[in-house]
């Protein structure tokens, strides 16, 4: 009879017995894949992967409710839906795989730390961003942190300059 069986039978004594049996390998597993976790957690906060996340959840705890009463149709749907979702996964998550690998490519010890910006810079944009907000003007002002914008930055001119609030206001300058 396996351990974890005899645990459940015997009360706290077999729980104790099973607490005792664990041996290093299995700490360091547990935090091996806890850390994996709290790594993937990390990578998409943020990010519409979240709800995508939380809609795959729902499918999959629908195709268990449907499977437990017996609802035939919904779960013959779902377990076709379900036998492809690995490509399904890929699919949906294909820029957060790929920033992730280029991360661990990066970094050896997989830190996803934001970038961080000169208070002088966040000044001279806050101080823009009042004048532009009081005449009425608009501006749309990305700062890249943890996620990379360079994909739905399709056309543009790229300028070597320091950031600065009269830079900001004559690009902005209808």
């Amino acid at each position: 009879m396996p351990l974890w069986k005899r645990g459940a039978e015997g009360g706290m004594a077999g729980t104790w017995e099973l607490i005792f049996q664990i041996k290093w390998p299995d700490i360091l597993d547990i935090f091996i894949v806890a850390f994996v976790i709290y790594w993937i957690l990390l990578l998409i906060r943020g990010t519409r992967s979240v709800q995508m996340l939380l809609g795959l959840a729902f499918v999959i705890a629908a195709f268990l409710i449907a499977q437990r009463w017996g609802l035939v149709t919904i779960h013959w749907i779902l377990r076709n839906f379900i036998d492809s979702i690995i490509i399904i996964i890929i699919v949906i998550f294909q820029n957060d795989i790929r920033r992730a690998l280029s991360t661990m490519g990066k970094n050896p010890f997989f830190s996803v730390s934001p970038v961080s910006y000169k208070p002088s810079l966040l000044e001279e944009v806050a101080e823009a961003s009042s004048i532009l907000a009081r005449n009425r003007h608009g501006a749309l002002i990305v700062l890249e942190r943890v996620a990379d914008v360079k994909e739905h930055v399709e056309v543009g001119v790229e300028l070597d300059a320091r950031v600065t609030r009269d830079l900001l206001l004559s690009i902005f300058n209808p």
